[in-house]
């Protein structure tokens, strides 16, 4: 597995700050009659979870350090809920790895929670019902998240659609809710995903990336080296949460703001493009969290596009279809007079591949927004 560790120099976030970077743990101490029994995790990636609706088959591991990683990983969360009944659950351990890594993940291949930057892979459980949970790439909720809180079935677990969608390092968001039992004889059972003391994450994924690639014709943009766009994304086919168990929640009509910043320049014959890229510790790309199959109309509102010197205003309506495990390519194409026009078909969007694919044949161009290493 080859894995590149990257320390970040943020903490992924909601709106409060982290004091550490690493990771933290909480549990509930037992009583020392209690039976316990230990407990080890597992994690999956399956159906091509990454960014892509081509062809292309992720790469294996690369022992020359050259190529791509088809994943990358900003911060994690794996919470273990001992289940009260009624749809109540407490917090009993919370783990979290605030530390960034970018893999090479095929479908199905079992992975150990260390390769997700976790310093634990087990922990020792009272006998009782459990739900354990894993989320990557989703809000970490230490320190406001600790073990003896009681939590409803139904309280979302990425919080207020808002504040995920708003201006923080949210990439994107895979999430997992395994039910499981200990019990005296410290073997589990009720899980068909787990071998004996065995629990199994199988991540699905939960947002779809809508990807700016903003080409430049103006002369002052394009002598920068990186560029950010303020836009903000209005829909009514949104979910508003997603409960406990990986439920998202129903749908109302938002409207929220975004500043996606594009710090990888491409310069060739034709053009200066700016595009995303998942090593920066700036939103890269927009992620609308999608019902699985229905997809939504998403409507982006384009207000200034801004660089190290100024910012041009402008006014573009994008109207945009999105889908669950596709990305949704949107280029936006800025004129020396500052006009801001937009092309989503298919036919711009093969074209622009094409020109990539010739000066990065290493690298599938739907992967751009993971990791170039450079």
């Amino acid at each position: 597995m080859a894995i590149n560790k990257c320390i970040s120099k943020w903490a992924c976030l909601f709106v409060w700050t982290l004091a550490a970077v690493g990771c933290q743990q909480e549990e509930i101490a037992p009583a020392e009659s209690e039976e316990m029994a230990e407990v080890d995790f597992s994690v999956a990636m399956k159906d091509a979870v990454w960014d892509t609706e081509t062809d292309y088959i992720p790469m294996t591991s690369r022992a020359d350090g050259t190529g791509y990683f088809n994943f990358s990983l900003v911060c994690g969360e794996l919470v273990i809920y001992r289940n009260l009944g009624d749809d109540m659950f407490q917090v009993e351990k919370v783990l979290s790895t605030l530390e960034s890594h970018s893999l090479s993940v095929e479908n199905g291949t079992s992975l150990s929670l260390e390769d997700f930057g976790f310093t634990e892979t087990s922990v020792v459980l009272r006998e009782g019902d459990y739900v354990a949970t894993l989320m990557l790439n989703g809000p970490v909720r230490i320190p406001t998240l600790k073990a003896g809180n009681i939590v409803g079935k139904a309280e979302s677990v990425i919080g207020d659609l808002n504040d995920f969608m708003y201006n923080t390092p949210v990439r994107d968001l895979y999430y997992a809710a395994v039910p499981f039992k200990v019990k005296k004889s410290q073997s589990l059972s009720g899980n068909q995903n787990t071998d004996t003391e065995k629990i199994l994450f199988e991540p699905e994924r939960y947002a779809a990336p809508i990807r700016l690639i903003l080409e430049s014709e103006h002369t002052i943009l394009s002598m920068q080296n990186r560029a950010s766009i303020e836009c903000s994304v209005e829909s009514e086919g949104i979910p508003q949460g997603l409960d406990l168990m990986g439920n998202l929640g129903g749908k109302s009509s938002v409207k929220v703001s975004r500043t996606v910043t594009l710090p990888f320049k491409w310069n060739n014959a034709t053009s200066v493009r700016f595009l995303p890229d998942y090593m920066d510790e700036n939103p890269t790309s927009v992620f609308v969290p999608v019902d699985e199959g229905e997809g939504c109309t998403v409507t982006l509102y384009i207000s200034k596009i801004v660089h190290q010197f100024a910012s041009i205003t402008v006014n573009a309506k994008v109207p945009v279809s999105v889908k669950r495990g596709y990305i949704t390519n949107v280029i936006l194409k800025l004129s020396e007079s500052e006009t801001l026009t937009y092309t989503v078909e298919d036919e711009d969007i093969k074209s622009v591949a094409g020109e990539w694919e010739s000066d990065f044949p290493q690298v599938p161009f739907e992967y751009i927004e993971y990791n170039i290493k450079r």
